[in-house]
């Protein structure tokens, strides 16, 4: 039935709502929890409705290319009819069975509305495993899902098995939630890597490491405050010591046990992102065309400059007498000293010298965290006079190479500028994100406030959801 109220079109299918002011509202609010930064460049709806969606995301979206999946031809008449299906705004209407219809899609998407209802139910093909494997196989790198489970929240479970869950909430009768792709098999998050913990805290006195079964955190003293932080989905204990505050970040997990409070403020990283190296041989071919073209130009400009691995001390003098091109790069530079005091034989620090002058231009120094195959950025920096060249290409291409060599499977580039973040982190975050990084956004951290005694965790520390 389809209804024009004050202006509005109600179309409804056995009294429930295809398109209505309702969902249109609904998922305006879903799009708007988006990354501010967001700009997918295929779309992919499973379900039409009365194709009240198409507006928002042609508005939003606008150089975004969208196909839809609908298996009823009688809503994509309707929806040309209203005039939300627009020749202005072309979008391929694939008229089909969803799970049947996946399987012939080309290439991969950016984004996903999982929008799927027969009557009041949950449409079966959203539990049908192969139809969630294939649907891995269609999302783009960093892409992101959006299912709308209406009142069937079981219908999550489902997904967790296949993606991974960033966010949920509930727009009035519905429940809604945001995915990311599942992370690859024998990737560990380099935050939660108790070796790496141990040996950063042998090195510096302001830190010890806290060890607990299943995880590994670090506690240091801030002023006259101690605090504890962790990085994992499993709950950490409450171990004796000082009064202080616990930090716990959450990797992928959305509840909040009993005692914790979800912080406000962000106080742990938003977004982090890593390169998985694929195909030794071939590392670049998952970067993005600009970057491909600056590491030719790179391997042209090797008559000019030459990168070399030196030792700590030249690396930071070179760094003291640059004229750096950003200023924002002093700040993550100063700590390296200390970051790598205790480990100097997994850090390199790779410098780019004008070949005629012999004259340091640019720098990048790593760590390399053997037991989770991984290396990961520390800081870098650029002369001013070589702005304009490719050598900060040159310098993560010298980074590749020398992992590969090392046997190193993924590398970690660290912070990326996410909403809130200090402007100035935006430049450099679109720079390390040419280089077919995968992104993992965090949910805001949980904390808690200990005291200064031993506390009885008798019940033991919660796990994860067993979906996940």
């Amino acid at each position: 039935m389809c209804r024009r109220v004050f202006g509005s079109w109600f179309v409804t299918v056995n009294g429930c709502y295809e398109t209505a002011p309702y969902t249109i509202n609904m998922w305006k609010k879903a799009l708007a929890k988006l990354p501010s930064d967001f700009r997918p460049r295929r779309i992919l709806m499973f379900g039409l409705g009365g194709g009240g969606n198409l507006p928002l995301l042609n508005t939003k979206f606008p150089q975004s290319e969208i196909t839809v999946i609908e298996w009823d031809p009688g809503m994509v008449e309707i929806a040309r009819h209203i005039g939300w299906l627009s020749p202005h705004h072309p979008t391929r209407v694939v008229v089909a069975d969803a799970e049947q219809a996946v399987h012939a899609l080309e290439g991969t998407f950016d984004l996903v509305l999982y929008d799927l209802f027969q009557g009041k139910d949950t449409a079966h093909v959203g539990f049908n495993s192969v139809f969630l494997q294939t649907l891995q196989k269609k999302f783009a790198m960093n892409g992101l899902l959006m299912v709308n489970a209406f009142c069937k929240p079981e219908l999550f479970a489902r997904f967790d098995q296949f993606f991974t869950r960033l966010r949920s909430w509930k727009y009035l009768a519905n429940q809604l939630a945001m995915y990311d792709a599942v992370l690859p098999d024998g990737y560990t998050n380099v935050r939660e890597e108790a070796a790496l913990m141990l040996r950063t805290a042998a090195g510096d006195t302001r830190f010890s490491c806290m060890e607990q079964p299943g995880l590994c955190g670090m506690r240091w003293h801030v002023g006259p405050f101690w605090c504890e932080r962790y990085f994992s989905d499993r709950e950490p204990q409450i171990l004796s010591g000082s009064s202080r505050v616990l930090i716990w970040q959450p990797l992928l997990r959305l509840d909040k046990p009993r005692g914790w409070h979800r912080s406000f403020a962000r106080i742990t990283p938003a977004m982090t992102g890593f390169a998985e190296i694929t195909s030794p041989s071939a590392y670049w071919e998952t970067w993005t065309s600009h970057a491909k073209r600056h590491r030719k130009e790179w391997l042209l400009e090797q008559t000019k400059f030459i990168i070399e691995d030196v030792s700590l001390a030249t690396f930071m003098d070179a760094y003291h007498q640059a004229k750096l091109f950003s200023e924002g790069s002093r700040v993550s530079m100063d700590g390296v000293p200390a970051h790598v005091r205790g480990q100097e034989s997994l850090a390199h620090f790779f410098l780019a010298r004008d070949k005629e002058t012999g004259v340091p231009v640019a720098g990048l120094a790593v760590l390399d965290v053997p037991e989770a195959h991984q290396s990961m950025h520390l800081a870098s920096f650029m002369d001013a006079s070589v702005a304009q060249t490719s050598v900060g290409t040159g310098l993560v291409d010298e980074w590749f190479q020398a992992s590969i060599t090392r046997g190193i499977r993924f590398l970690d580039f660290g912070l990326f500028y996410a909403a809130g973040d200090p402007k100035e982190w935006e430049g450099f975050s679109h720079f390390k994100s040419q280089f077919g990084v995968r992104f993992i956004r965090y949910p805001k951290p949980l904390v808690r406030w200990v005291r200064g005694r031993s506390v009885d965790n008798t019940a033991g520390p919660s796990q994860p959801p067993s979906s996940r």
